[in-house]
This record gives C-alpha cells, structure tokens and sequence, in this order.
C-alpha cells in the first residue's frame, strides 16, 4: 500500500511512497554526537498531493536526480523544526522506478535527425 504525501502524520512507520524528485539541495558537512563528519542532502520530494522532504545521508546523496521518480519503502515519518520529513533508516529501501536522465537520453536516441532534412 502506496500513502499519499498529504495523508502523512508525525510518527508513522514503515511508509511506502512514490513520489517526484522537485530538487535536491546541495551536500552539506554534518558533525554528529560521535564526533564523525558525514555528508546529508535534503530532497524535496512531491505527488498530487502535495510536497515532503527527504534527508539523504553520504552514499545516497548522488542516487537521485530531480525529476526522477522514485519509490520509497519501509520510511518513517519524523519532524524537524516544524517540519514533516521523512526518514529511511537501516531497513528502509529507496529505488529509482524512472529516471530523468535515462529517459531524456531515450527520448534523444528516438528524435528524428534533423540534419538529413532538405530545406
């Protein structure tokens, strides 16, 4: 079972989505409590419904592109400053369904070449 980005509530667990990469923020440094720098990247992400983010962390971070589509599963649902995010923790999956760049390439391959055309 698919939740839309609107019905998504503070706490909720084990969440599937498939939504829209609208942009991804540039990487930042992070300095966590075990005194180790990691890598984090918010990405905003959006359905028919409305917009959510998403935090990123190290190798992940160059796995999307905006305007991917992707499908997110086992997500939890957490709050920062205010905000409704979502999470993928250990257990959590996310994958690329369709692929921005991949179909622009496709639809490239597929347009008629126009320098054989007589004018």
């Amino acid at each position: 079972r698919y939740f839309k980005i609107k019905d998504l509530k503070t706490g909720m667990k084990r969440i599937n989505l498939k939504a829209r990469v609208l942009a991804i923020s540039r990487p930042q440094l992070a300095l966590t409590r075990y005194n180790d720098c990691v890598m984090f990247a918010n990405v905003t992400l959006t359905d028919e419904t409305g917009t959510v983010k998403l935090t990123l962390w190290n190798g992940r971070i160059n796995s999307l592109s905006v305007d991917d589509i992707i499908e997110i599963e086992n997500a939890n649902v957490t709050a920062y400053k205010g905000e409704t995010q979502l999470r993928i923790g250990r257990q959590g999956k996310l994958k690329v369904i369709k692929s921005y760049e991949g179909a622009l390439k496709k639809e490239l391959e597929h347009a008629p070449n126009l320098d054989n055309i007589a004018t």
